[in-house]
């Protein structure tokens, strides 16, 4: 069973040298950095408790790797709690699937006439 809860954390919480549940990795990420910057983090970072108060990322290593970057002290996340971490990889998959499909990372909204991001 996966509990789930709501928290504010901080980067050195993170583990970000676990990359278990990575699936793929991006090393562009400049205008995720921008988004952050300018709107903020708008979607928590999945991770899962590997001790009290230390955390490993199930989701969201462009965004973590993008909150370092920009020197960010508060990481709004999702903590999974399961025993099973097939399930918190199933989890990774689907959540990598759904960026990586829609584009959300980079272009949530986009003016096809001007090019603009939003």
């Amino acid at each position: 069973m996966i509990t789930n809860s709501l928290k504010i954390i901080k980067p050195e919480q993170i583990d970000d040298k676990n990359t278990t549940f990575q699936i793929c990795s991006s090393d562009n990420i400049s205008e995720l950095i921008l988004s952050i910057k300018k709107m903020g983090i708008l979607s928590p970072l999945l991770v899962q408790p590997i001790s009290d108060n230390n955390f490993r990322i199930v989701s969201g290593f462009s965004r973590f790797k993008a909150v370092k970057t920009l020197g960010i002290q508060n990481i709004p996340v999702f903590i999974k709690t399961t025993p099973d971490d097939l399930e918190l990889f199933k989890i990774a998959i689907q959540e990598q699937s759904v960026t990586k499909t829609t584009g959300c990372h980079t272009n949530l909204f986009c003016d096809k006439k001007t090019g603009t991001r939003f």
